[in-house]
């Protein structure tokens, strides 16, 4: 075991009792190098706020405690990786019809590519589809309240947020995001509001903030009747869940650039020239057990797309920023 996890699992006055007696007996044993833990419970500690430090008594600025994120986000993401190649390179392929061996290789980039690729595939299959029938694209964000947010810009300049609850975590917030977003489009699924009884087609992704806090963005489909009654259940549902107050919802007048609306959010997550970023965002969505992408069903499935990319690329590759403009 790393010695960062070691001083990250540091028993402190900070722990609420009932932590301590569930988790004390596990810490004991991983201080004295009886345990190991293994990734699910790494993420567990690395996400629990109640096992650190209070984090204003631990950093001595907002700076330090980001770049300490970030640091952390890279390590987990840089490590995966290395357990990756370290697993591939013990395994060939044998090519049957060729009677050849291959290696087989891992890149974090290419594979964010791929990742993309599909992604952008589904979108623009979703979208597709909406326009045939006529559908209407509305791009809406949800964010979550103060207290999930460590660190505040209401003066001017990035600081720490009194309002702060440190028992909240990123997962937390992911969570709270989903059940709200999921309550949301579920609600049009009944007959009293939606009379074809279609499932609302809608592609969603979650993103951080600069205190890598997450918000969501989605583009719904919607038929133009239904519109109003779901702008009014999106304010009830941002009440009910106690949403942050900077939100968006916005009726989109080109219906064939529905998914490239949304698109132009994931790219620069993912496709960042800085190959730090990337680690980042690989780090925070493993760490927090987050999926950046999500999306209403579909006959698009991912082994299917994968046989059909080779043609897809070219296309990609043409149109490469496009979704951006």
């Amino acid at each position: 075991m790393s010695q960062n996890l070691k001083n990250n699992l540091t028993i402190n006055k900070y722990m609420s009792q009932a932590f301590k007696k569930t988790h004390l007996p596990i810490l004991n044993k991983v201080k004295n190098g009886k345990i190991k833990l293994g990734d699910g419970e790494k993420k567990d500690f690395y996400n629990c706020a109640k096992c650190k430090e209070s984090v204003e008594s631990r950093f001595s600025d907002v700076e330090s405690y980001l770049n300490y994120l970030r640091a952390e986000f890279i390590r987990i993401a840089k490590e995966k990786e290395e357990k990756t190649k370290n697993y591939l390179d013990r395994h060939i392929l044998q090519l049957l019809d060729m009677n050849e061996f291959v290696g087989m290789s891992f890149s974090l980039k290419k594979k964010a590519e791929l990742d993309y690729r599909y992604y952008k595939g589904v979108s623009d299959y979703i979208n597709k589809v909406a326009e045939e029938k006529g559908l209407v694209p509305v791009f809406l964000t949800y964010t979550l309240p103060s207290e999930y947010h460590p660190t505040t810009t209401k003066t001017g300049k990035r600081e720490w947020n009194p309002k702060y609850n440190p028992e909240l975590t990123i997962r937390d917030g992911y969570k709270l995001l989903q059940k709200a977003f999921r309550e949301l489009t579920r609600y049009f699924k009944k007959k009293e509001t939606n009379k074809s009884l279609e499932e609302i087609p809608y592609i969603s992704i979650n993103e951080y903030h600069k205190d890598y806090t997450v918000h969501k963005h989605a583009v719904v489909f919607l038929h133009e009747y239904l519109i109003e009654a779901f702008e009014a259940k999106f304010h009830r549902i941002r009440e009910q869940f106690g949403l942050g107050e900077q939100y968006d919802f916005e009726v989109l007048e080109d219906t064939s650039k529905g998914s490239g609306y949304l698109l132009k959010y994931l790219r620069k997550m993912m496709l960042s020239a800085n190959k730090e970023d990337m680690y980042v965002l690989d780090g925070w969505r493993k760490a927090n057990r987050i999926r950046l992408f999500t999306h209403s069903r579909t006959f698009l499935k991912r082994k299917d797309f994968e046989k059909i990319l080779p043609y897809y690329i070219e296309d990609i590759e043409k149109n490469r920023y496009k979704d951006c403009l």
